[in-house]
């Protein structure tokens, strides 16, 4: 059997999120036409016009008491980036704003991300814009999701180390 991490699985299960959300399906739901983005799992090599990206590296991860004996929670954060490039900066503004609210909306319609975690609560950590020398606008955001997992420890790592306390 092949263990994943939870930042595996829950990494895995939100990119899927996004690839609904962002899809033509999940971007007609708004009133504006929206342009489906670029979305990839890890920074793209080649960064077209509007591109969201999940970098699937746990920026931040904590463990703590939980309320069952002898099983810890672990917080994580995995972090979305939405981008887009456009001569009209309200038209790359109002695109960043639909993805940051897909990838909000996408998560809160299972915060469980699909039972990989116990709850994913987005948050917007970061924003900004800049003009380019050819007289285009860059948007972006960032979305930090944080993941929370009760009793994530496989019952082969629990095995592992009682055997190794009976000296098995």
């Amino acid at each position: 059997m092949r263990l994943q991490t939870p930042y595996e699985r829950a990494a895995s299960a939100l990119f899927e999120r996004l690839r609904l959300v962002l899809s033509d399906a999940g971007l007609a739901l708004y009133a504006e036409p929206v342009p489906v983005p670029q979305l990839t799992f890890g920074s793209p090599a080649n960064k077209r016009p509007n591109v969201v990206w999940l970098d699937p590296l746990p920026m931040m991860a904590s463990t703590s008491g939980s309320a069952t004996s002898f099983e810890n929670q672990t917080t994580f954060t995995l972090t979305v980036f939405c981008m887009s490039r456009h001569t009209d900066r309200n038209v790359a503004i109002a695109n960043v704003q639909r993805y940051v609210n897909s990838v909000y909306m996408g998560v809160m319609a299972d915060a469980t991300l699909g039972r990989n975690v116990d709850n994913a609560i987005p948050r917007v950590t970061e924003t900004g814009s800049d003009a380019t020398p050819d007289k285009q606008y860059i948007v972006a955001a960032s979305v930090d999701v944080t993941c929370k997992a009760s009793s994530m420890c496989p019952r082969e790592f629990k095995e592992l180390v009682a055997d190794a306390s009976r000296g098995d």
